[in-house]
């Protein structure tokens, strides 16, 4: 059997694990969507204070469409309430970083 090596041919031969709760979960996991990356290497990345550097293609573009319409969602059930919740927040947040990430990769070099 092959050793496991990263892309810097290092070898990965230690196994890290904690616990969360399911809505640290829930939230890693909508962040792991919508990086592009494989859930190793995104937070190791974090883990690291590595930046995270997503790379736009066509199932991520889809995959943050349904994002955006479930804020949409979430934002016209709260529309009448006296503030947002927590969550919808949150994922405004990641959306709008992961926007803005998108912006700074494709600007126009000067």
């Amino acid at each position: 059997m092959a050793k496991e090596r990263d892309s810097s041919h290092r070898l990965r031969r230690h196994t890290v694990a904690f616990r969360m709760s399911d809505a640290e979960k829930g939230e890693l996991d909508r962040r792991i969507a919508l990086s592009g990356l494989q859930r190793q290497e995104y937070l190791i990345k974090c883990s690291l204070e590595r930046p995270v550097v997503v790379v736009g293609n066509r199932s991520l573009f889809r995959k943050m469409g349904a994002e955006l319409a479930g804020i949409r969602g979430e934002l016209e059930r709260i529309s009448g309430s006296e503030g947002a919740g927590e969550e919808a927040l949150s994922r405004v947040r990641l959306v709008a970083e992961m926007l803005s990430s998108f912006s700074e990769a494709f600007a126009p070099a000067p």
